[in-house]
């Protein structure tokens, strides 16, 4: 699967017209007057883990929050509190994600906690809406398989403490525990997006955005 991803993904960059269902951001202006073209966070090129889930009130999420902080600095992984507003300052699309589930605009009683597992890894964001839902993804293709499978297991260590949890391994890590095989699908995103760069010398990356969410590609055409 990640390998059709990545053919679609060299579709897109090689071809505008192509509708491969992969969503597609445009950024109106550069430094050089050249607008880019950005296949955004939620391509999904890169090997990412998706998750939801829920918690029972507000004490349950604070102790979520609590042992995810525990955990991430346990990992030497900064973890800081999010809540409100700021959650739409810091990710717009943790707030996107809330908004949807909640069907409010009105952030003033979600919160929860941002972990940034490594610099080329997405932070983790566990952050709630008022009715205890969350919905998220992290991308690791960047950080490594050992980032993956600390992220991974952080996130099997916090299950006890939600009502349900979900997520979606990409890499087949936690289905499988198998970290050869991890690794052999890192690598294989790896050749395929160092392919596509040198079939188009204008495609760049990965590229980090300032709010932490990562590129794989971006082109100037």
């Amino acid at each position: 699967m990640r390998h059709i991803a990545l053919f679609a993904l060299s579709f897109l960059l090689l071809g505008p017209q192509a509708h491969a269902g992969i969503t597609i951001h445009f950024k109106g202006s550069a430094s050089d007057g050249q607008a880019f073209l950005l296949l955004g966070p939620q391509a999904h090129a890169g090997i990412t883990i998706h998750f939801k889930g829920s918690a029972s009130d507000g004490q349950a999420v604070e102790r979520i929050a609590e042992k995810a902080c525990a955990l991430a600095k346990s990992n030497q992984w900064s973890c800081e509190q999010l809540s409100g507003e700021d959650i739409r300052k810091a990710d717009g699309i943790t707030a996107k994600f809330i908004v949807e589930n909640e069907k409010s605009p009105d952030l003033a009683g979600a919160k929860g906690v941002v972990i940034r597992p490594h610099e080329m890894s997405e932070p983790l964001y566990l952050v709630f809406g008022t009715s205890g839902r969350i919905q998220n993804f992290v991308k690791t293709q960047f950080a490594g398989a050992e980032i993956h499978i600390k992220v991974v297991e952080l996130l099997e260590q916090l299950k006890p403490f939600f009502t349900s949890l979900e997520f979606e391994d990409e890499g087949g890590y936690a289905q499988t525990k198998d970290k050869q095989r991890l690794a052999r699908e890192m690598e294989g995103v790896d050749v395929m997006i160092a392919k596509i760069k040198r079939d188009r010398p204008d495609a760049q990356g990965p590229v980090k955005r300032p709010d932490g969410r990562i590129l794989d590609l971006v082109s100037k055409k």
